[in-house]
């Protein structure tokens, strides 16, 4: 049987995979509701890496005659993000 006195106890780590594009607004969306009252040093926000944008045929598409065009990488990236960004870190404390 649960011990429910110790439920206030209990903390919950809460780690928000974001892009370049979205990372500035996801933070301060969580500031604006007070982060949906989690902890706020038990929010981690991180943000996925990108890869260079490609037609069908494999070429590269450019942004600009110097500049690459790049996406998110998806969810396959998330593993490298979170290394990168120290996520695993955070978990191990």
């Amino acid at each position: 049987m649960w011990d429910v006195t110790a439920l206030d106890q209990v903390r919950i780590r809460f780690y928000v995979m974001t892009s370049e594009h979205t990372h500035e607004d996801t933070v301060k969306f969580f500031e604006q509701h007070q982060y949906f009252n989690f902890i706020k040093e038990d929010v981690f926000f991180f943000q996925q890496g990108t890869l260079p944008c490609l037609t069908t045929e494999g070429k590269i598409i450019m942004a600009s005659p110097f500049e690459v065009s790049t996406a998110p990488d998806g969810n396959g990236g998330m593993y490298r993000a979170l290394r990168d960004s120290h996520a695993l870190d955070h978990m191990k404390k």
